[in-house]
């Protein structure tokens, strides 16, 4: 679930220091993870981008960067530069828009943009293989006439388990229990769980079983007794993202089972950082 509906804005982090000031299901997970994961960070959440930056502005004082997800389409608001992101399995959405494809927009309006990223590219082999990802996506755009630079980013993905995560009430002989590398039930509730699937088994981690749930998904009882069954079943430990474990490590902890998490992280190129300095060095030294 995305959170709930709120108006006009909710702060979910005022960047203090201090993380999340509300819960996950009043924040919504991806929010809420925002926050969790850099306290520095002040995250606020609200369907008019406008009404919300009024709302920071009013709640937290002086703010020097504003930073908009899906901040492209909303075209009644001024913004100092567009990024578009690509993703690198299917750049092109199927080549036809929503709801038989899985572009927002037409391709030719990427025109407005500033620049396009092909994002969880592979990375990681130099500067003529990283060419010849960016021409996947710079081809395209071309061809419907769209000329704006295209840059490429990688994601780092790997296997992290929190201290408290598994429970110590138990024998620690519980095979469901035991450190990670005996196989794991998988569950996801994000758009591409394939992919994190592909990604954990990319890893080299043994999985048993994938439980595969709508993105956002809340993880109602029902839910939660479908996992434990499951765990139970294949006799491991659980591993999900970490969007879903900031909804699931807890009542799964309560209900006996050890939860391991798979962090990802972006990694942009060094072209794409290298132009970003300077687009926001124009932009503060631009008049009024």
């Amino acid at each position: 679930r995305r959170g709930a509906r709120r108006a006009p804005a909710l702060v979910v982090s005022a960047g203090d220091g201090e993380g999340p000031r509300v819960a996950v299901e009043g924040a919504g997970d991806e929010p809420y993870l925002l926050a969790r994961s850099d306290p520095r960070l002040a995250v606020v959440v609200a369907g008019d981008r406008h009404r919300g930056g009024l709302h920071a502005l009013e709640q937290l004082g002086a703010v020097d960067l504003f930073v908009l997800d899906d901040g492209f389409s909303h075209v009644a608001l001024h913004r100092d530069l567009d990024l578009l992101a690509f993703p690198w399995h299917d750049p092109l959405g199927g080549g036809r828009l929503l709801p038989t494809g899985r572009l927002r927009e037409p391709l030719a309006a990427a025109a407005a943009a500033d620049a396009a990223v092909l994002t969880s590219a592979p990375l990681g082999e130099g500067e003529a293989q990283e060419r010849g990802l960016e021409e996947r996506l710079a081809a395209p755009l071309r061809h419907v006439g769209v000329q704006i630079p295209t840059f490429t980013s990688g994601l780092r993905v790997e296997l992290a388990t929190d201290p408290g995560d598994s429970p110590n009430s138990r024998d620690p002989g519980d095979p469901l229990d035991r450190e990670p590398g005996g196989g794991f039930v998988l569950v996801t509730g994000v758009a591409a769980g394939g992919r994190v699937r592909a990604s954990a088994e990319a890893l080299g981690l043994e999985i048993h079983e994938h439980l595969e749930f709508a993105d956002h998904h809340a993880y109602p009882a029902a839910s939660l007794r479908r996992i434990v069954a499951a765990c139970r079943r294949r006799r491991s430990p659980v591993l999900t993202t970490d969007k879903d474990a900031v909804k699931l490590a807890e009542p799964l902890r309560s209900r006996g089972l050890a939860v391991h998490r798979l962090t990802s992280r972006a990694t942009p190129s060094r072209q794409l950082l290298e132009w970003l300095d300077r687009r926001v060095a124009q932009i503060e030294a631009a008049p009024g």
